[in-house]
């Protein structure tokens, strides 16, 4: 399924790609003019329980509110041979460069080491030291969404007008997590935003 198309929208809210990340006031005359800036990229994937061991992640960058890239990464492991669960996640600007993603073609990567000592992380289960991520994907040729649009919105004073745009891919990875390696099948994201409100 390969579907693109072109939306206008009249609320931001309507957006759906990540918060706004950050604004910086220009021009000293006439009315305030701040621009903003956002991107968010996301990688996902599982391994279909291969040899009863299920493995699945999740990766994720993007900008905050104040312009700093952040991140998210989570690995969570079921082996249905002996019960054993394990979860391990970690967040912030560590790991913005944890996942990356070819808003073009689909093409992706996701690099992490995740310390269950370390700040930011959380887990369960994790007595084996750290769990790496190192996985590349390519789309599957099977799923493809992408939307641009424009979107303006006016109110007391203010006017809001920006431009977005946003992909989606099915995806196979092959690579590592943890211990296990192999093939894993999942989807990634990449959106763009950006926006400019005046104050009259």
């Amino acid at each position: 399924m390969k579907t693109r198309y072109i939306a206008a929208c009249v609320l931001a809210a309507t957006m759906g790609v990540g918060p706004l990340a950050y604004g910086a006031p220009i021009g000293s005359n006439g009315p305030v003019v701040t621009q903003f800036r956002s991107t968010n990229e996301s990688a996902s994937g599982f391994n279909g329980c291969a040899a009863n061991v299920c493995v699945s992640f999740f990766a994720q960058a993007f900008d905050d509110m104040n312009g700093v890239a952040q991140g998210f990464v989570q690995a969570v492991f079921q082996d249905l041979n002996n019960g054993q669960f394990v979860f391990i996640s970690c967040s912030g600007p560590a790991f913005a460069n944890s996942v990356s993603v070819n808003q073009s073609n689909g093409n992706a990567s996701v690099s992490a080491t995740l310390d269950p000592s370390a700040p930011g992380c959380s887990s369960f289960n994790v007595f084996f030291g750290t769990v790496t991520l190192n996985l590349t994907g390519q789309a599957d040729g099977n799923f493809h969404l992408g939307q641009d649009g424009t979107f303006i919105q006016e109110f007391g004073g203010q006017s809001v007008k920006g431009k977005f745009t946003s992909d989606q891919f099915g995806e196979t990875f092959n690579g590592a997590v943890g211990s296990v390696s192999g093939t894993f099948s999942g989807s990634v994201s990449a959106a763009k935003n950006s926006s400019q409100q005046r104050v009259r």
